[in-house]
């Protein structure tokens, strides 16, 4: 098995187990909800019409078909994810929208081509292995004039570049660092800015105590672990006054 397969087979097996957590954050929180709406917003800015017909890549359970459910009224509504675990709270709470469970670096294999106005990838894209094969099934899907964007997580640090003495150091397996020019490559000119959330305790805790996330953050650990350095950060943080900030780069793009 490739390094690609297994990687994707952990994705979705950490994915598979992260439902009941990730609906807990968002219904107590709405972390994914915010970074969606900053995510819109993003693309939105320097206008692009009122579209039609809208896939959400990476939708898990459904926080950002909330959102655009609220800025698009009229438009249909797709989703699509690894994990159908995550999908059945998308299906329960979101029935107006088409979810589909497949493969993000074949979307072509699921849709028409110019079928959407919109591609939003909310927290997914930098799961991806093959980030190329996604973007290059997303023109194919997207009409002329359509918007696609992307929402990278950056990492954990202090806001004042202090260090926390029990943070891992932020590493990524999936590189990242040619996401700006892939999206000039298949899309043309591309937007690019780099956001901060300022992560309170609960915040910090809800989010990496899911399964999915707290691999992100220490790699290679079981999951008690995980639970148990994740705390060890938070008390090292609440000891020494620290601010912890989650960075996001914010990408988005226009076909001609």
């Amino acid at each position: 098995m490739s390094f690609a397969e297994k990687f994707k087979n952990t994705v979705h097996d950490n994915f598979e187990l992260s439902a009941e957590k990730y609906t807990e954050l968002e219904d107590k929180i709405g972390h994914f909800k915010d970074m969606s709406e900053v995510l819109t917003n993003f693309a939105y800015a320097t206008g692009g019409g009122d579209p039609k017909s809208i896939l959400d890549v990476g939708t898990g359970t459904g926080s950002a078909i909330e959102v655009l459910r609220k800025h698009f009224t009229f438009a249909k509504l797709y989703g699509i994810d690894i994990s159908e675990n995550m999908l059945d709270v998308a299906r329960e709470r979101y029935p107006f929208a088409d979810f589909t469970c497949g493969d993000a670096e074949a979307l072509e294999n699921y849709y028409e081509e110019e079928l959407f106005d919109f591609i939003i990838y909310p927290a997914s894209l930098f799961l991806l292995p093959n980030q190329e094969a996604s973007l290059a099934g997303a023109k194919k899907l997207l009409r002329p004039e359509g918007l696609v964007a992307a929402s990278i997580l950056g990492g954990l640090s202090e806001k004042e570049g202090r260090a926390v003495k029990s943070l891992p150091v932020s590493t990524s397996i999936i590189k990242n660092e040619s996401l700006v020019s892939l999206f000039s490559k298949y899309f043309g000119a591309v937007r690019h800015e780099r956001h901060e959330i300022e992560l309170g305790e609960d915040r910090a805790r809800g989010f990496y105590r899911i399964e999915a996330q707290s691999a992100g953050l220490f790699p290679g650990k079981a999951y008690e672990e995980r639970i148990e350095l994740l705390e060890e950060v938070l008390g090292d943080a609440r000891k020494n006054n620290f601010t912890l900030i989650q960075s996001w780069d914010l990408i988005a793009a226009k076909l001609p």
